[in-house]
């Protein structure tokens, strides 16, 4: 048997590898069967769809996270939405540390 930690990251990854073939194929009919009826439609398909696949990719896109974003003003949001982008900056040009920062 598998320890619960490996079988839980074999599940992580079939899931956001599943999640990135559906985001996939979504694209690919919508461009190869345009007038297929569909119940279900995806707002900004082309938005959305690479989105998706870029966020389920495990070196895809990475999303930060403001702590307590629902307790905070808008201009406290702003003010942490800014320190994040100058962070970020930073980090991308190699001037600062790449540890985990809480905000």
């Amino acid at each position: 048997l598998f320890p619960i930690g490996v079988l839980g990251e074999l599940v992580s990854m079939g899931t956001l590898l599943a999640f990135a073939l559906i985001c996939a194929g979504v694209m690919y009919l919508r461009v190869t069967q345009p007038n297929v009826p569909r119940t279900f439609k995806t707002p900004f398909v082309w938005v959305t769809a690479p989105l998706g696949v870029a966020v389920a990719l495990d070196s895809g896109l990475i999303v930060p996270v403001l702590k307590d974003a629902d307790n905070l003003t808008v201009v406290e949001l702003a003010r942490g939405i800014a320190d994040m982008a100058t962070r970020a900056e930073l980090i991308a040009s190699g001037q600062a540390p790449t540890y985990p920062v809480e905000f």
